[in-house]
């Protein structure tokens, strides 16, 4: 169901420069599938894509990506992939090119599996804040600036 040129796609440029700065972006699922009870979710992943770099500010970026409310644990989805599934509660940042080692690539780093969610016909609300080194937003530790650059969701479904 994804279409990258529906009408209402995600344009990408959302700065957060600094400790605090938020995104929040809510998937709706409304296309021709759902609520047809002739099909039920299979599977649903919301891909988080990030350019994290700035040759003028390099070094390292810290966020926290929730889904509903919740840090979830990040999926692993491509074999470039080396980093261990971990939770996003204060996760170091990558890019969609720092992931894959390819400047033009468009696999985001962050790709949770929100298949439950869908299942129970809810919506999906991803948020992303920008963190210091040490997880919080006040303070004197280290910080960088980041760019979420859209937010993808697939559903996947099968003819019951």
């Amino acid at each position: 169901t994804f279409n990258p040129h529906a009408p209402e796609k995600h344009g990408p440029g959302a700065v957060l420069s600094a400790p605090g700065d938020t995104y929040r972006y809510t998937a709706l699922r409304a296309d021709k599938y759902a609520g047809n009870p002739e099909y039920e979710v299979l599977r649903a992943i919301v891909g988080v894509h990030i350019d994290s770099s700035n040759p003028e500010k390099p070094g390292k970026k810290w966020a926290r990506i929730t889904i509903n409310g919740v840090a979830r644990t990040f999926v692993v989805m491509i074999p470039a992939d080396t980093r261990q599934p971990a939770s996003t509660h204060h996760v170091e940042i990558i890019s969609d090119a720092q992931l894959t080692g390819n400047p033009g690539s468009s696999v985001p780093p962050f790709v949770f599996d929100v298949t439950d969610i869908m299942v129970r016909g809810e919506d999906v609300a991803v948020e992303t804040t920008n963190l210091r080194s040490n997880g919080h937003i006040e303070g004197e530790a280290a910080f960088g600036g980041f760019v979420i650059n859209r937010i993808g969701v697939h559903v996947w479904y099968k003819k019951k």
